[in-house]
């Protein structure tokens, strides 16, 4: 009896403990975490060289504050750091640099020498690819500098048709391989496993491509004769291949949305009327979201906003100026939120407060 009594006792206690400790485990925190997506960041390009400077702006267009003066802003920041450089009189960039989205704690990628034309940091912010024209390289280095990996040799005419994969492992790209058409390629990011997942494609030094948010599938021009491009998609295993636009028009730039269930593209039609377009992902429904002002020579570079009712792109004015804008989905307005710019993004950036 007193055994029993015992036991229970025992079992009772360690009960309460375990109790106890779950509930310090599930004390919710009095310092919350807060999320702003209200950033910009873009480069605004100066009459001299490099003459590039990193500002971050709300997005409309108010609280401009310069992040970076002599480095602008060339791929979208990820996880608190962004890649920046300087470009020279031949629009090299130079001195390719990792800083913090706050400009500091910058480090220089050891890679002049190779005169690179394109460049991007992972989304995990641990490594960067770059492309050049010296020798038609692709490589990938890490982000504090050490790693340099080559990772192809054949990319001629298609320096800017390279993407990371959304979970930073993979990178895929367009080679043009001596004597054949291009082929569409994804490789580990280490330079290994390289595998052609779609071949014979027309392709053009300004053709970009994208993946889809969950990694399934790479969006990408094909050329038709005569001078018909239009948006593919394809499985990453090579599958399902479709052309999802499939008209008499030069459409480019496809940006997947964040829940991989349509695309953004810029299109001129046969008759050079120029707008921005978003068709399902399965090539259905397409539509127009606007045509481009009168004024307006190309849209750049669609980029969706995190919740999916915004696109922020950049516009080429009068083919000499080029500006930041913003549609709104809800109410089809269009905010141009910054000037004389290169490149702009959208910054995600997560805020904790000790």
């Amino acid at each position: 009896m007193k055994k029993g009594i015992l036991l229970s006792f025992i079992l009772s206690f360690i009960i309460m403990l375990l109790i106890s400790s779950c509930k310090e485990e599930t004390i919710v925190n009095p310092n919350p975490v807060k999320i702003s997506y209200q950033e910009i960041y873009y480069t605004q390009f100066q009459n001299t060289i490099p003459g590039l400077k990193t500002y971050t702006i709300s997005q409309t267009g108010t609280n401009k504050q310069l992040v970076s003066d002599g480095f602008g802003i060339i791929s979208e920041p990820h996880s608190y750091k962004m890649l920046t450089a300087k470009i020279d009189s031949g629009f090299y960039y130079n001195d390719l640099t990792v800083m913090n989205i706050d400009g500091t704690n910058p480090v220089t990628l050891p890679v002049t020498n190779y005169y690179p034309v394109w460049a991007q940091l992972s989304p995990d912010a641990s490594k960067v690819f770059f492309t050049c024209n010296a020798g038609n390289y692709l490589f990938v280095i890490n982000s504090d500098g050490t790693g340099l990996i080559e990772i192809s040799n054949d990319i001629l005419g298609t320096e800017r048709a390279v993407s990371f994969s959304p979970d930073s492992k993979k990178i895929a790209f367009i080679e043009s391989l001596p004597g054949v058409k291009a082929q569409l390629t994804i490789a580990d990011v280490n330079g290994s496993n390289k595998i052609n997942i779609k071949d014979s494609i027309n392709y053009s030094s300004n053709f970009t491509i994208d993946w889809s948010p969950d990694g399934s599938k790479i969006a990408f021009q094909n050329s038709t004769p005569p001078n018909i491009v239009s948006i593919y998609t394809v499985n990453t295993d090579g599958t399902n291949y479709k052309n999802l636009t499939n008209a008499y028009q030069w459409d480019n730039y496809p940006s997947w949305s964040p829940d991989g269930n349509y695309l953004a593209f810029f299109s001129i039609d046969n008759l050079g009327q120029r707008g921005m377009y978003v068709i399902n992902s399965d090539g259905t429904n397409k539509r127009l979201l606007f045509l481009a002002g009168t004024n307006e020579y190309m849209i750049f570079t669609p980029m969706w906003y995190i919740n999916g009712k915004k696109i922020l792109y950049v516009s080429n004015v009068n083919n000499t100026d080029r500006e930041v804008k913003i549609y709104d989905f809800d109410t089809g307005a269009i905010t141009a939120a910054a000037f004389d710019v290169l490149y702009a993004f959208w910054n995600y950036t997560i805020l904790i407060y000790p």
